[in-house]
């Protein structure tokens, strides 16, 4: 069945329009949890396509899916997924309380961030397995982060250089923050914060038959980022695990512990009646390429065709 179909019908009936801010993309999340569970039948197609596209066993682990997850919501929410390019043109940046040397580099970090735009704000998708439990949050350039606190040796780069655990970014950490600046360290901190993370956030756990969604704010973000950071190196690697390469990973359950948890069920799916007007297009399909290939005679296509349909008619009327 066409997905897209059920998602206008979906959208129209709930009257779930382009969104403003993450409060509507949250709407059509938890409109869509509560309709699934009054069997409502564009419920049902919207999250079996989540289902065996995003969230099942045979599909989560693919790198595709998250892409794929990106395309539904852009198309819920006629919005834009971004590329590189039009990252690059269509993002301003203000950028506030950074010296000139920072400045070129969380200008540049903060381009990449944007996954989807809705015209008015943006959102950041990221999609995760359950055993994943940290959140790479893209480019957070070293170079501008440890800029006159530490040398370009100490801060290094890569895995074996210095910030590839979190013991070695305390090691780091407590090396600034017993050199007194750690508070001039903060600030650089947090102005880079503030000036790359703008966008909210809608993080997706492929759970196989269920889905949780996790919506926060950007707001909302950076204060967690932030008071986790000035309270010292110990409560900064509480989220911060760790640089691979310039992005920086950080724990995913404090991020999630302050989202909104919207959580999608996919196994009453399986005994609905959508699963077995499913399978009776599939038999029909199936008759038609039989047919095709010389496999079954016009007469038998017939009978198999009508018996189908009077069966999805059955379902129907139920």
């Amino acid at each position: 069945m066409n997905v897209n179909w059920a998602i206008s019908e979906f959208n129209a009936t709930n009257g779930i329009k382009t969104p403003s801010t993450i409060g509507d993309i949250s709407k059509f999340f938890r409109k869509l949890e509560e309709e699934l569970k009054k069997d409502d039948i564009n419920a049902q197609i919207i999250s079996n396509y989540l289902h065996y596209s995003i969230a099942s066993e045979e599909k989560r682990k693919r790198k595709v899916t998250a892409r794929d997850f990106e395309d539904f919501v852009a198309t819920v929410f006629n919005g834009k997924v971004m590329d590189n390019e039009s990252r690059k043109n269509e993002i301003s940046v203000d950028l506030k309380d950074i010296d000139e040397f920072a400045s070129k580099y969380a200008s540049s970090n903060r381009r990449e961030k944007m996954d989807i735009n809705f015209g008015k704000f943006g959102v950041s998708v990221k999609t995760f397995v359950p055993d994943n439990k940290e959140i790479n949050m893209g480019s957070f350039a070293r170079e501008a982060l440890f800029h006159q606190f530490l040398t370009q040796k100490e801060y290094g780069g890569e895995r074996k250089s210095g910030l590839g655990s979190k013991p070695q970014m305390l090691v780091l950490f407590k090396k600034i923050y017993d050199s007194g600046k750690w508070d001039s360290f903060s600030k650089r901190y947090e102005s880079m914060i503030n000036t790359i993370f703008v966008d909210d956030m809608l993080n997706v756990v492929k759970g196989g038959n269920y889905l949780d969604v996790y919506i926060l704010s950007g707001k909302d973000f950076r204060k967690l980022m932030i008071k986790k950071f000035k309270k010292g190196p110990e409560s900064a690697i509480s989220i911060i695990n760790r640089y691979e390469g310039n992005s920086i990973r950080i724990n995913r359950e404090p991020v999630f512990s302050a989202s909104e948890l919207i959580k999608f069920d996919f196994t009453k799916i399986d005994d609905s009646k959508l699963r077995e007007i499913y399978a009776s297009f599939e038999n029909m399909e199936k008759s038609v390429f039989e047919n095709l290939n010389n496999k079954r005679s016009l007469n038998d296509l017939k009978g198999v065709l009508i018996s189908m349909i009077e069966k999805i008619m059955k379902l129907v009327k139920k």
